[in-house]
């Protein structure tokens, strides 16, 4: 079995995929644009197939990033639907802060 890239290069091949354009992946990741280049080359290397044909002002997914998107999208999916399960989005409690009279008038 092959081992599997990393999962912020997976990450950005499925927001790529998803939005067909480096800068928006990048401002939904709060990264660069370099930094999602790196992560799709990072990807492509590993593997060892183009994902994406880039062209002049525009990206389409290549045959093999076609076959690999919905199972990257879908993978991602159930990771959120399962962490959705374990109800961490409820936060419940007290937060008290405390600190000195000098720093909170500072």
């Amino acid at each position: 079995m092959k081992r599997l890239p990393p999962l912020t290069s997976l990450q950005a091949f499925e927001a790529v995929s998803r939005h067909l354009s480096i800068k928006l992946a990048a401002e939904e990741l709060l990264l660069t644009p370099t930094a999602i280049s790196h992560r799709l080359k990072t990807i492509e290397t590993q593997l060892g197939v183009q994902l994406f044909h880039r062209l002049t002002r525009s990206l389409k997914l290549t045959d093999e990033g076609e076959m690999l998107r919905p199972f990257v999208s879908d993978a991602f999916r159930q990771l959120n639907n399962g962490i959705a399960q374990l109800g961490l989005d409820e936060i419940e409690g007290e937060l008290i802060v405390t600190t000195t009279r000098s720093f909170a008038w500072s």
